[in-house]
């Protein structure tokens, strides 16, 4: 688990530079995956919207280093953007 030549959280650069209202304003969902108890959790816009209100102008690098998982408070997260849901014919959205 631990890697001493990298920081413990990950993201991805397809959003990473992005700043959060960005993905806010495109419907972007962001997929946080924890690397130590595998817990992994979606947010939606409104989730991103509601957590990072005031920092909306700061990109997820920003905010990375900042988060920790909900379930074991670990710090090895990755942050990758989530992918689209099936919809009802089974295709994407």
């Amino acid at each position: 688990m631990a890697e001493p030549n990298r920081p413990p959280w990950r993201v991805a650069p397809d959003i990473g530079a992005r700043p959060a209202c960005q993905l806010i304003e495109r419907g972007v969902s962001v997929m946080l995956d924890c690397e130590s108890c595998l817990h992994v959790a979606i947010w939606t816009p409104a989730d991103i919207g509601r957590r990072f209100g005031r920092h909306a102008d700061k990109s997820f690098n920003w905010l990375g280093p900042r988060l920790r998982c909900s379930h074991c408070r670990s710090e090895w997260v990755r942050i990758s953007q989530a992918s689209p849901a099936p919809n009802a014919n089974g295709g994407r959205r």
